[in-house]
């Protein structure tokens, strides 16, 4: 998983599930999805998915990221 800074006074990760192609948000108290590939992708129409895509563009939620959340080869440096 990995952290981004606060938005709006709360601490926000992006995660993707083991067995499922799936990234989301996690929250304190809450989480969600914004894709599941192949399935669907609502990372457009949720308020904590656009701040990520504002913040680090687009490929935030694409399937580059997703093989590399997979194969543990994530660079968390890059959206530093």
């Amino acid at each position: 998983m990995a952290s981004a800074p606060p938005i709006s006074g709360r601490r926000r990760s992006i995660r993707q599930t083991s067995g499922q192609e799936f990234i989301g948000i996690r929250e304190e108290r809450s989480s969600y999805g914004c894709v599941v590939f192949g399935q669907w992708d609502r990372s457009a129409t949720r308020d904590g998915c656009l701040k990520f895509i504002e913040i680090w563009g687009r490929e935030i939620f694409g399937e580059s990221t997703l093989r590399s959340l997979k194969d543990g080869t994530f660079n968390l440096n890059r959206y530093g």
